[in-house]
């Protein structure tokens, strides 16, 4: 998807987009053989931020601007209510800078980012020499440490649980832990247009989407005595993501293989083991560290996020918090922009599926430059690659019973509500 939008009731202009907050839709409803057939006009009027941040800090001779933001997702037909299980956190050093996203997921999936937040955020607090000490060891020891305080937690965790990637910026390095997909990029300049203004900026992944269909994670799950299957509608068709189930059982239905919690997944592999990452951070050509849900990379690619920055950043308010509608730059941070922007997205997606809108949110890091450091080459930052199997033989299949209101292409589980039976 492009910035442009045909959409009459959104614009741009030289100041930048403008996103109201009331829509009206013609959104398609299906019968149980998920079949489309009628659509029905609907009034939907959007909600504000659950939770904002907007902090200015200096991390050697480079000013950084952090803003967040998360919109709680939504039923466009206000027919189901939806829970905001989305949750950040960012502990800031003079000399380095931890960020948090956390994106929750089953029936407690709230109380569990919730939880999972503040352990982090006291953990990091107690350990601060030692993290900057060992930043490699301390990002795989966050998610570990909040996974073993989880499991002691009275929080019911067999079929909830969380995403978490963690991101240390420090003077030099960048380290990286994640589990899940909610994702970290950064937007960097290419050195061949260092010397003149910011053109076109590169999405450099920092992190991997760990998903159950990739090669490893496959083998350790079926290792495990674990399933990993789609679903099949009643007319027959594939949907959504690949999922891990216990065999001869309708659950978990989880579409990722690492995760904080999902006590059940982990009977068939499904593990806290977060995948570590180091980069250094170049501090000429770094613009944009941003950490989001899949609420945004579901309806945004990475290099549109970072073009997104590039074109309205300049003209986004850092004090801009709690704005009202209609949202614009003057009045929001560029965290509250990104969001809205991946809003207006999946609205467009309700009009062609009648899904519910995911919960939203993003962190981002704006990097100032630092006027003192000698540009040289640099060698490129590549992230390792994963297979993926699109064409997994199983010994069975799982029929859908209705997702006539829910969306299983995006979900990150299937209630077991949903599923019929398994076939074995």
């Amino acid at each position: 998807m492009g910035l442009c939008c045909s959409n009459p009731e959104f614009s741009f202009s030289k100041s930048g987009p403008l996103y109201p907050n009331n829509y009206s839709l013609l959104i398609p409803y299906h019968d149980h053989k998920a079949q489309r057939i009628f659509k029905k006009q609907v009034s939907c009027t959007l909600t504000f931020p659950v939770h904002e941040y907007s902090k200015v800090s200096n991390l050697g001779n480079q000013e950084i601007s952090i803003t967040g933001c998360v919109l709680p997702g939504m039923d466009p037909s206000q027919v189901y209510y939806k829970e905001c299980q989305d949750n950040f956190v960012c502990i800031v050093t003079p000399d380095f800078i931890i960020s948090v996203l956390l994106d929750g997921h089953g029936k407690h999936g709230k109380l569990v980012s919730e939880h999972c937040k503040k352990h982090i955020e006291t953990y990091c607090k107690n350990k601060l020499y030692k993290i900057q000490e060992n930043p490699a060891k301390y990002v795989e020891k966050i998610i570990l440490n909040c996974d073993r305080n989880l499991n002691s937690s009275k929080i019911d965790t067999n079929l909830s649980g969380t995403t978490a990637v963690v991101v240390y910026f420090g003077l030099h390095s960048i380290h990286v832990s994640s589990v899940g997909d909610s994702r970290a990029i950064i937007a960097t300049r290419p050195l061949s247009i260092c010397k003149t203004p910011i053109k076109t900026l590169q999405a450099v992944p920092l992190t991997i989407d760990q998903k159950p269909n990739h090669a490893s994670e496959l083998k350790r799950i079926t290792d495990s005595g674990g399933l990993v299957q789609r679903a099949i509608s009643k007319n027959g068709k594939h949907i959504g993501p690949y999922r891990v189930w216990i065999k001869g059982q309708t659950l978990p239905g989880l579409a990722m293989s690492r995760s904080i919690g999902d006590k059940l997944a982990t009977s068939v592999g499904v593990t806290s083991n977060p995948i570590i990452q180091t980069f250094p951070h170049y501090a000429n050509t770094d613009k944009f560290i941003v950490l989001a849900s899949d609420g945004i990379w579901d309806v945004m690619t990475n290099d549109e996020v970072a073009l997104y920055l590039e074109k309205f950043s300049k003209l986004a308010n850092p004090k801009g918090l709690r704005a009202q509608f209609p949202v614009t730059p003057a009045k929001a941070t560029i965290a509250r922009l990104l969001c809205e922007e991946a809003r207006r997205r999946w609205i467009e997606v309700v009009k062609k599926e009648s899904v519910l809108i995911d919960d939203i949110s993003c962190l981002v890091l704006e990097i100032g430059e630092d006027k003192e450091v000698f540009i040289k080459s640099l060698p490129e930052r590549v992230i390792e690659s994963r297979n993926s199997l699109d064409d997994i033989e199983g010994s069975g299949t799982l029929d859908v019973l209705d997702f006539s209101r829910n969306d299983p292409n995006r979900g990150t589980s299937v209630n077991k509500e949903d599923i019929k039976e398994l076939l074995l």
